[in-house]
């Protein structure tokens, strides 16, 4: 048997890899590439955090809602300026704090303190309980007899005392409208509205 020589290779060419085992790695590089990449987006995020800030953090100031005081002081005053109601007096309703969430009840003694000066000069100062719903027997029903507070008010002077009314009438409900204290000055012909700035007005429920 003769010597056997390999196949004849025709010149200028190359035999040629095989093709099958260059995309057999492709997925693989593709994998890695994107490992690399996630691993690099958080190595930069790391890096550059900027640092937290430790220790309390201040909040914008809260502003106190003060309440109108029953017993106010010269810093907290009741100032009301009185309605034309002509032809009756001029008047104001207050709702005392005493009958928030209550009623008036025939029977019921109050008590009044009070400290006050006007603007303008008038006769008189008058109080009373008044029910202005109209659930009661008309508008503007009297649940109280009239009490003078003063007389011969002058200017900015000031006028102090004590009146006790008693409730001879109860009112149609809790609504303040039907549980006012009525306050009117005498007589009803001023240049300008008649304004009472009280330091005290304290109204105390006796029974």
């Amino acid at each position: 048997m003769g010597r056997q020589y390999p196949p004849p290779v025709e010149p200028g060419v190359t035999p040629s890899p095989d093709k099958t085992i260059k995309h057999k790695y492709l997925p693989l590089l593709l994998h890695a590439g994107i490992l690399i990449l996630g691993a690099c987006i958080l190595f930069l995020l790391f890096y550059f955090k900027p640092p937290s800030t430790k220790g309390p953090v201040e909040l914008p100031p809260v502003t106190p809602t003060v309440e109108q005081p029953a017993n106010p002081t010269d810093e907290q005053q009741i100032i009301i300026t009185l309605s034309d109601n002509a032809p009756l007096d001029y008047n104001f309703q207050y709702y005392p704090p005493v009958l928030y969430n209550a009623k008036i009840n025939e029977g019921d003694i109050f008590t009044v303190t009070y400290s006050f000066s006007s603007n303008v000069d008038f006769d008189h100062l008058f109080a009373m309980f008044l029910d202005f719903t109209a659930e009661a027997d008309g508008f503007n029903t009297p649940l109280s007899p009239v009490i003078r507070m003063a007389g011969s008010v002058k200017p900015n002077t000031e006028y102090s005392g004590v009146i006790t009314i008693v409730a001879n009438k109860s009112a149609s409900s809790m609504d303040s409208k039907a549980n006012s204290l009525n306050l009117s000055v005498h007589p009803v012909s001023f240049n300008q509205p008649p304004t009472l700035t009280f330091t005290k007005l304290e109204i105390v429920k006796n029974n």
